[in-house]
């Protein structure tokens, strides 16, 4: 049979008009690789020759077997058109081939190049057409199917583009890591975190809020065809992934505000306490001084469920064992009323020339009480305690010497200062027996000097 030296063909698509012309050359033959082409019969013995863009010495694919290259300059486009003679499918498989054979990732051997161009045959050629490899006997053989069928796997598994959502959302402080399931994200780079096999990783702590991001592809060389009206169509390797990617992480989070208020009345009141917020593991996140004049905002926290606890309230009011829960949502304030119990005060009240008696006292707001004594025989001193309950006064006998029997109230329902009458100011009961007993003597003595009279 007649040996023919055969020369590369390719395949690709383009623009309806060419960006540039190019020429390309006939390489060098490799050694032991011999192909034949069988057209109905008629069989044409090749050897094995390489096809290079002429300024770039690039290796370059053809595909139309029985057609030979031109010398003449090609026009090369970035896109496919209608000029070149092969259906938008088997021009996808083209480029999947060329994209995971020769040159992709340890594929350096040019035996990947040679069965990357068979397959390319195989993938475009009519059906009238057999190609396949020969050894020196010109007997029919198979060769590089290990390569064969490793591109054919890395296709089957082939995406345009990662696995990555258009938004993701995490909460505060967690980590965040976008998995990506078709395993291509490595031919990406990423400037504002890392990649670490198929994950992308985000080591900043975000506050938050929405941030957008940009995935680049690695190799951006695209693949360009070249067509000449009479000559081989010709393609150059390039990539089939999406050239960039855009997402959007929303970080959420929330706060606690506590309201201050009063345990009898459940008012607001500005107690200055200080609140431990606990997470459902009892740990400490925050601690909350409440002030003067300002909120009484915890710090940024993930949004979730957590537990409120009173850790001081200073010495006005009662500290309590009470454990509120709370849920913190996105972005918005979570407000809790914290009411806690003002403690009872001592109160001196001193009779002062056996009328008024004055209160002397430190409890805010509490006014001089006017109390009318109606025993004006003795001086009474004695300790009291009083309860400020929003302007609701009391006052009662704190060591139940017996002068007040029971709790008075010190103002009226129209909150006006009343007068308070205590029924017995007495010390002790030997000096009421000796103003009685003398009293009596008194009054015998009387009577008996009446009768004498």
């Amino acid at each position: 049979m007649k040996k023919i030296v055969i020369f590369i063909f390719c395949l690709f698509v383009m623009n309806i008009n060419a960006n540039a012309s190019s020429t390309f050359y006939i390489g060098y033959k490799i050694d032991n690789i011999r192909y034949v082409k069988d057209k109905n019969g008629t069989l044409v013995y090749s050897d094995f020759k390489t096809i290079h863009k002429s300024d770039t010495n690039e290796l370059a694919y053809c595909i139309q077997p029985g057609v030979k290259m031109s010398d003449d300059a090609y026009d090369e486009y970035e896109q496919y058109n209608d000029k070149f003679f092969i259906d938008e499918a088997k021009m996808h498989k083209v480029r999947l081939i060329a994209r995971y054979g020769y040159l992709y990732k340890n594929h350096t051997d040019i035996n990947w190049y040679v069965a990357s161009q068979f397959m390319i045959w195989h993938a475009v050629m009519p059906t009238t057409w057999d190609i396949y490899f020969v050894d020196s006997n010109n007997n029919r053989i198979n060769l590089f199917k290990e390569e064969i069928d490793e591109i054919n796997n890395l296709i089957s598994q082939h995406h345009d583009s990662p696995n990555i959502d258009s938004t993701y959302e995490f909460n505060y402080l967690d980590e965040i890591v976008i998995e990506d399931d078709n395993y291509i994200i490595e031919n990406y780079k990423f400037s504002s975190g890392s990649i670490l096999g198929n994950k992308l990783v985000i080591s900043d702590v975000l506050e938050p809020g929405d941030y957008s991001y940009h995935l680049n592809i690695i190799d951006n060389t695209k693949p360009l065809f070249y067509n000449h009206p009479v000559g081989q169509d010709l393609f150059t390797r390039g990539e089939v992934y999406t050239s960039s990617v855009e997402f959007t992480i929303h970080i959420t989070a929330g706060k606690v505000k506590i309201n201050e208020c009063d345990e009898k009345t459940f008012k607001e009141v500005m107690i200055g306490g200080t609140y431990e917020i606990l997470d459902q593991d009892d740990f400490v996140v925050d601690t909350i001084t409440c002030l003067e004049g300002e909120e009484c905002l915890s710090k940024i926290l993930p949004i979730g469920y957590y537990k409120i606890r009173v850790k001081d309230l200073g010495d006005d009011y009662e500290i309590n064992d009470t454990i509120y829960d709370i849920e913190v949502t996105d972005n918005g304030v979570s407000e809790i009323p914290v009411c806690s119990l003002k403690k009872d005060k001592p109160v001196n009240i001193t009779n002062i020339n056996n009328t008024n008696i004055v209160t002397n006292t430190n409890i805010s707001n509490i006014y001089n009480l006017s109390i009318f004594n109606n025993d004006s025989n003795y001086d009474i001193t004695s300790q009291y305690t009083a309860c400020d309950c929003n302007s609701d006064y009391k006052i009662s006998d704190e060591n139940d010497k017996g002068f007040i029997k029971n709790s008075e109230t010190v103002f009226d329902e129209n909150k006006n200062l009343k007068n308070i009458d205590i029924p017995n100011t007495s010390k002790s009961i030997p000096t009421v027996v000796i103003l009685l007993f003398v009293i009596m003597l008194y009054y015998l003595s009387f009577i008996k000097h009446e009768k004498s009279i």
